[in-house]
């Protein structure tokens, strides 16, 4: 494989550099009467809760990621 300093240009960051991104899903909605089925904070908690009673199912991703 190629060296990654030989396969990879370093750029100068752009001015204005997004530090984070609003998303408006106003199209979705009027185009294709999209609606969320939960709200962001509950889909988060619930996001979560799942991650924590599944440790069996990501633990062995993790590890394997690290290698």
């Amino acid at each position: 494989g190629a060296d990654w300093d030989e396969s990879v240009e370093y750029v100068q960051d752009r001015k204005g550099h997004d530090r984070r991104y609003s998303v408006d899903c106003t199209k979705i909605r009027t185009e294709l009467g999209y609606e969320p089925r939960k709200d962001f904070a509950t889909g988060l908690a619930e996001t979560v809760a799942w991650y924590r009673e599944n440790r069996a199912w990501w633990e062995p991703l993790k590890e394997r990621a690290a290698l």
